[in-house]
């Protein structure tokens, strides 16, 4: 007679619970990426505020164009 015992409940039970850690570790560090970009947006935009990126363009890739000044009129 055989004496083997089944721990499938006992098994599973840990198999959630693990499961469910991995998931919540998942989540923390997609979660800590997003805080990371936020916050490096917003001290991005306190360095440079006249330079915004949400407005499409070329993403601060290329410096800004200087415009000459208007020449002056003659009287």
């Amino acid at each position: 007679m055989s004496t083997h015992c089944h721990r499938t409940g006992l098994s599973g039970l840990f198999r959630s619970i693990i499961d469910d850690i991995k998931d919540y570790a998942d989540d923390a560090l997609d979660r800590s990426s997003d805080l990371e970009h936020d916050v490096r947006k917003a001290l991005s935009k306190s360095i440079n505020p006249d330079h915004n990126h949400d407005e499409g363009g070329d993403n601060g890739t290329n410096p800004p164009q200087k415009t000459a000044p208007a020449p002056a009129r003659r009287r």
